[in-house]
Order: structure tokens, then sequence, then C-alpha cells
């Protein structure tokens, strides 16, 4: 059950990334990846 629910997790992830990435421009997309990077270190 576990691992079907954090399959489950990370589909809905990916999606809900694909669909804001979509909604960016390629600019702002750049600079979000390059924002998420550093927050990360």
């Amino acid at each position: 059950m576990l691992v079907d629910k954090t399959f489950l997790h990370k589909l809905l992830l990916k999606k809900l990334i694909k669909s804001i990435i979509h909604l960016f421009p390629r600019k702002e997309k750049r600079n979000f990846k390059k924002n998420q990077c550093h927050s990360k270190h």
C-alpha cells in the first residue's frame, strides 16, 4: 500500500510540474529551475 501511495504521489507531482511548466514562458521556466537549485543547496 505504501509503495502504491508513493508511486501515485510521484505521478501527481510530475503532472503538476508539467502543467506549471506549460503555464510559464521559457524564460520564467529557466529562472524557476535556477531558483530550485539554489534553494536545495
